[in-house]
């Protein structure tokens, strides 16, 4: 059986200049992976790849927001352009909102359906017809997420 080989796979990361998915990114790119991190803010997506250049992985960076349905599609995209094998599908993006529900707004539920659900299911039937046979898809959630 062939071993993969790191530096051709690739792996999109979801969330990842969140808490969890910094942690991820790190642990990633310390192993040797090229990653594409995936998050809604091109400065934070920036600065961690500057803190993750020393490392032995390759980054790459993709700002998008999630509560938009054609993110997943775009993610792929962007990631099929960089002619690697897509390997896996790491989400670790989320928000939540810790509120009764008699004070929780409508457009409020309406966006954490859209990033925390929607995304998801757009995001996996991406993969299901990009990723590489073999290839994982890995959801990471915390109900402690918030903006």
């Amino acid at each position: 059986m062939d071993t993969p080989d790191l530096m051709e796979d690739l792996t999109i990361l979801t969330g990842a200049t969140g808490t969890i998915g910094a942690s991820v990114a790190k642990e990633l790119v310390k192993n040797g992976n090229h990653v594409l991190l995936v998050g809604r803010s091109k400065e934070k997506l920036d600065k961690l790849s500057r803190e993750l250049e020393p490392s032995s992985g390759q980054i790459e960076i993709f700002q998008t927001d999630l509560k938009n349905e054609e993110s997943g599609s775009d993610i792929f995209s962007h990631a099929k352009s960089l002619r690697k094998t897509i390997r896996n599908l790491i989400c670790c993006h989320g928000e939540s909102h810790l509120a009764s529900i008699s004070r929780t707004p409508r457009e409020v539920f309406s966006n954490l359906t859209k990033l925390n659900y929607t995304s998801l299911f757009f995001l996996c039937q991406e993969a299901s017809t990009s990723l590489e046979r073999g290839g994982s898809i890995v959801i990471i959630t915390s109900p402690v997420g918030q903006k």
